[in-house]
């Protein structure tokens, strides 16, 4: 897990805001198969009032969670947010758990809010990306490329539950 004092680890992926600062996961099914989800992340961001990308699997087709500058999560064209900050200099375990009506957000392991989303389906056949979101969407902002570190992302094509997402806080 992060270590303490604000220190990134040094095994932690790096992003520098760039153009060509992004993880790419070719192109599978079971990236999206399945409406319910959950993604986790440990960051640390640099700016805390940036529109920043931490999963993009094409939003707003598919689904989307990163900072909007609130914590935002999109699945299909839709999305919701918390306004609970998620400040820079800092690591945070963020998360999200959607079970096809609820998005459940998770900050540290603590539910930070609870937002009616609809979806619009499954089934996009789109690349994976980790810090970067490549549909240009004007909804979360001019510069969407995350400027800091991500560690352990996860996801989960089922809603994990609060007691899940606890557990799992500090294991790789």
């Amino acid at each position: 897990h992060p270590l303490a004092g604000g220190v990134p680890p040094i095994r932690s992926s790096v992003y520098d805001g760039g153009f060509t600062s992004f993880a790419a996961f070719d192109l599978r099914s079971e990236w999206d198969s399945s409406v319910a989800m959950t993604i986790e992340a440990w960051v640390f961001r640099q700016d805390a009032n940036r529109y920043e990308t931490i999963v993009s699997h094409d939003a707003p087709g598919s689904y989307w969670l990163g900072f909007s500058p609130r914590l935002r999560f999109y699945r299909g064209t839709n999305f919701a947010e918390v306004a609970t900050p998620v400040l820079a200099n800092k690591w945070t375990h963020v998360a999200v758990s959607y079970d096809g009506a609820l998005a459940r957000f998770y900050i540290n392991g603590q539910l930070a809010g609870t937002r009616a989303l609809t979806h619009t389906g499954t089934g996009k056949l789109r690349t994976l990306l980790l810090g970067h979101d490549d549909s240009h969407n004007i909804d979360i902002g001019p510069r969407n490329r995350f400027m800091g570190n991500l560690d352990e992302v996860r996801m989960w094509s089922v809603a994990r539950s609060a007691a899940e997402i606890g557990d799992g806080l500090y294991r790789e």
